[in-house]
């Protein structure tokens, strides 16, 4: 009993380390809200991300996913995170922001598969307040999708494979225009892979059909909305996998 309270108080102390990673705030351009949510499946999980703006014209953004979850994904995320926040990272510089693709190359090199055992999905974008312009690089995770206040809904699908995978192919980065009134959401697999207590997925149509239908909400009730479907969805069973919605 008391090794298992011991292991208990280290489990919380790591959670609060890793939570510390995660948003502050959100960042201080007038044009600009965010919101976010994280669900760890276990005390401590494999996702994390964060968003962050140099000044009033540069935004930086990242969300990854470590495979597994638990103790040995919660410390590879956060080693990721400390190298996306150092010099060679999308947000280590005071002037301007790393590209995407630039990013994602380097974090190949940097996590071979033979370094932890192990593998991640990454998304990793800059956005240009002055144009609305987003560049973004993906290594093998879920699609972002941009909401227009048309309500057309469309994904973000260019990406490569996952960071760790041993194929050797460069990371390529793409660019999207953002309009006014647009809301970015991005999102881990747990939240569309989750399946309810008959073993039915949640799938990501049923997210998009929600994000559709919601896309006159403020961003944190269309966050609220996406994730208490997919809660009430999985009522009486327990996810399997990390969620984390930005």
């Amino acid at each position: 009993q008391t090794k298992q309270r011991l292991l208990e108080k280290d489990l919380e102390a790591a959670a609060a380390i890793q939570t510390s990673l995660l948003p502050i705030r959100a960042p201080r351009v007038e044009s600009v809200q965010a919101a976010w949510k994280f669900r760890p499946c276990e005390q401590i999980g494999g996702d994390i991300f964060n968003i962050q703006s140099l000044d009033n014209e540069q935004i930086g953004l990242y969300m990854l996913d470590v495979c597994g979850h638990g103790v040995p994904a919660a410390l590879i995320s956060v080693a990721v995170s400390q190298f996306l926040h150092s010099g060679k990272g999308l947000l280590g510089t005071n002037c301007e922001l790393m590209s995407p693709g630039t990013v994602l190359n380097s974090l190949d090199r940097a996590f071979p598969f033979e370094r932890f055992d192990s593998f991640f999905t990454i998304i990793c974008m800059t956005i240009d307040m002055t144009t609305g312009i987003l560049t973004y690089s993906c290594a093998g995770h879920p699609a972002p999708v941009v909401i227009r206040s048309d309500g057309s809904v469309n994904e973000l699908d260019r990406r490569g494979p996952m960071i760790g995978s041993g194929v050797a192919a460069p990371y390529d980065q793409a660019e999207y225009q953002l309009r006014p009134d647009d809301k970015l959401f991005l999102y881990t697999d747990g939240l569309v892979e989750v399946r309810d207590r008959y073993g039915q997925p949640y799938t990501k149509q049923r997210l998009l059909n929600i994000l559709k239908t919601s896309r006159h909400m403020a961003i944190t009730a269309l966050l609220d909305t996406a994730y208490t479907d997919a809660a009430t969805f999985w009522q009486g069973a327990s996810p399997d996998d990390d969620i984390s919605l930005l």
